[in-house]
């Protein structure tokens, strides 16, 4: 999924709605697909949950198909991405 190159500039929220809108999905068809609340979903997208469970993003995510590097970054798993120590 092509992505803005500021996207990993985005805060969670942002990034969240960036994708949904992307592929033109409203918030409840975001929740419809993922089986998350449309009122949790907001929350995360106004920035009033900054911390959402892993369990949480991976059914958002996963709805929203996205690729394994987009996932990364909205996760916060790519931030050391040339850090090769990592094993």
């Amino acid at each position: 999924m092509g992505r803005d190159s500021n996207f990993e500039l985005l805060t969670l929220g942002d990034k969240l709605k960036y994708l949904r809108e992307k592929q033109g999905l409203s918030q409840g068809g975001l929740s419809k697909k993922s089986e998350v609340s449309v009122a949790e979903i907001c929350r995360i997208e106004k920035g009033e949950r900054q911390n959402p469970s892993i369990n949480l993003l991976n059914k958002l995510l996963s709805a929203l198909e996205v690729d394994t590097e987009t996932y990364l970054i909205v996760t916060g798993y790519n931030q050391n991405r040339g850090n090769s120590n990592d094993s």
